[in-house]
């Protein structure tokens, strides 16, 4: 075979292994995304406080047991959206660069073929050229195994974002959200039956920060909290919230280390000359923040905004939220601020650390 065959080939493999990367990759995961965030606010909404909707009696207290399992589970769904949102960024980044690096060996072939084109008519300017191209085709093969794994890494990802189909829909496709049809009124008055949210998500099996599995539910979740719940019932809700939105059980006893740091789980604190109210000492901007529902609803609202479940260090987030969440970033809060503060959130945590057990009945060791 001549050199000008032997180089048209190498060339067209080229051309071929470098078709595998998408000149535009589509990133879905902004619709996702969007999605996440309307249902996380569609959850907070269900679980707003029977009194903020002027509702009493046994309509409220019903109210509030049902809201509680269904914000949950719309949460639930929010935080798989979340996820499958960010795994899908991935993908779209991944091949992207994948493309990129392909080009690279692309490029250089033709450099190489180029540079060595007036020694070619020697062996040794032959011997040359054909070992540059040789490596560039390894080069290209390197590129297009490791994205290969990282694809397969993705796919097994996506594959544990558990989305069920509701329980009773005969073959009906499963949805994102998991939400079946709703129920007409029966004929006896008793009202319209709510959405049938069953058997929606566990979890995904670890997320970003290395933290581990959410975990179970706390079994103690009860209804809602009013200004005269005890330590235990505020403890049991928050557990159920870190729950509910996807942090693992490590970050759950933080959040409620913190907790007990602030107020000791009194809805009725007030610190700071009366500047801060309830569980998480809040100040004027937290709206409802005497409300011990919306007070730890809008904690967990904004420590989302300062890392979430994702977050590195999750002390250092809720350092960043408690103390400067003005700040850029959690690094910088933490050098601007009063140091001292990490510790003592910390130091309530094996009250926190047994609370969790008990209210979420595990046996293991955290």
């Amino acid at each position: 075979m001549s050199l000008d065959a032997v180089v048209a080939r190498v060339a067209a493999a080229l051309s071929r292994g470098h078709s595998l990367f998408s000149p535009a990759p589509v990133d879905a995961a902004s619709g996702l995304a969007s999605s996440s965030q309307t249902l996380t606010s569609l959850s907070n909404r269900i679980a707003a406080s029977p009194q903020t909707l002027g509702a009493q009696g046994q309509f409220a207290n019903s109210y509030g047991d049902v809201a509680q399992r269904f914000s949950g589970r719309l949460s639930g769904t929010a935080v798989l959206d979340a996820k499958l949102s960010g795994l899908l960024s991935q993908a779209a980044a991944a091949d992207a660069a994948g493309r990129n690096q392909s080009a690279t060996a692309v490029n250089a072939a033709a450099a190489d073929t180029a540079r060595t084109a007036p020694l070619t008519n020697t062996p040794a300017g032959q011997r040359a050229l054909l070992i540059a191209l040789r490596d560039r085709i390894n080069q290209q093969r390197h590129v297009i195994e490791a994205h290969k794994a990282r694809d397969a890494t993705l796919a097994a990802l996506v594959r544990q974002l558990a989305y069920r189909r509701s329980p009773g829909t005969g073959s009906a496709p499963a949805t994102a959200s998991g939400l079946s049809g709703i129920r007409p009124p029966t004929s006896s008055g008793a009202g319209m039956s709510m959405p049938n949210f069953g058997g929606i998500i566990k979890a995904a099996a670890h997320g970003p920060s290395g933290a581990g599995a959410i975990g179970r539910p706390p079994h103690e979740a009860g209804g809602l909290l009013t200004r005269n719940s005890t330590p235990r019932q505020v403890a049991a809700r928050i557990i159920w919230e870190a729950w509910r939105r996807g942090y693992s059980p490590q970050q759950a006893i933080a959040i409620l280390s913190t907790g007990l740091q602030e107020s000791r789980l009194d809805p009725r604190a007030v610190g700071g000359g009366g500047a801060w109210h309830g569980i998480f000492q809040q100040d004027t901007s937290y709206p409802g923040r005497d409300d011990p529902n919306r007070n730890i609803g809008e904690f967990f609202n904004r420590l989302q905004d300062k890392g979430g479940p994702p977050s590195r260090d999750i002390w250092q987030s809720i350092f960043w939220l408690q103390q400067r969440p003005g700040d850029a970033t959690a690094d910088l809060a933490f050098a601007r601020g009063r140091q001292a503060y990490l510790g003592e959130i910390q130091g309530p945590m094996p009250t926190a650390r047994g609370l969790y057990r008990e209210i979420t009945g595990t046996q293991k060791l955290l």
